[in-house]
């Protein structure tokens, strides 16, 4: 009984020992494609190596910060750059440079006003000169265009048959003081300041010019037909 109850314990202890290998091989068999060998003699492999990330942004591992972590990995950002802004004196010589620009367009600035001012008053008196063309024409009586000096305005009137008084149609602004009217018929001047319309569409032969410093616009009445034209530039001679 002794005897097989030994042999019993040590066919025990053998099947034990040949479970524990084969499990063991079978875990290194296991293992082995995931490079999960233990490190020693007995693997054979040595296991790789781990390289720590530092987490502190001065680290010179992914240089200078900012850094910024999401989700375990982490992700560089690239510094923002401060725009720079006008200094003082930059600001100072754009102001100078505006001033002087101004100051050498002023004088062309005011002349351009100055003529404007002159087209405008010379093409008012222009128009009464048309008016009054087309209502000689439209009523089959005389009308007159008239230069009051005094008053320095034109006006049109219709002139009377008889010794009636002339009665006043249209009357322009007055112009200012500094501005020059010459009327010319027949290239002479006037006593009056007249220019007569009538009824079949003549007119006395007129030359009307305004003029203020180096501008000047002129009116010319054709005889023939009435037709009134405005040019640029004093009277031709």
């Amino acid at each position: 009984m002794a005897s097989r109850a030994r042999r019993e314990e040590e066919a025990v202890s053998a099947g034990s020992d040949t479970a524990t290998t084969s499990n063991d091989a079978r875990r290194r068999q296991f293992a082995q494609p995931f490079g999960l060998r233990r490190h020693g003699a007995r693997a054979g492999v040595t296991p790789p190596r781990r390289i720590a990330v530092p987490d502190t942004p001065s680290s010179s591992f992914l240089g200078p910060g900012p850094w910024r972590t999401q989700r375990g990995s982490r992700e560089v950002l690239k510094p923002t750059l401060s725009r720079p802004g006008f200094t003082l004196i930059e600001l100072a010589l754009v102001a100078v440079v505006l001033i002087i620009l101004v100051a050498a367009a002023a004088p062309r600035l005011q002349q351009t006003a100055l003529r404007l001012r002159v087209e405008q008053a010379a093409s008012e008196l222009a128009q009464l000169l048309r008016a009054a063309h087309e209502q000689a024409v439209a009523s089959g009586g005389e009308t007159v265009w008239v230069w009051d000096a005094a008053a320095r305005r034109a006006r049109v009137e219709e002139v009377p048959e008889e010794t009636a008084p002339a009665t006043e149609l249209f009357r322009s602004s007055a112009l200012p003081e500094d501005f020059s009217v010459q009327l010319l018929l027949d290239d002479a001047p006037v006593e009056c300041s007249c220019v007569r319309f009538f009824p079949e569409g003549t007119s006395e032969p007129a030359t009307l010019t305004v003029s203020f410093q180096a501008h000047a616009m002129t009116a010319t009445v054709d005889e023939t037909t009435g037709h009134v034209g405005l040019v640029p530039g004093p009277a031709a001679r």
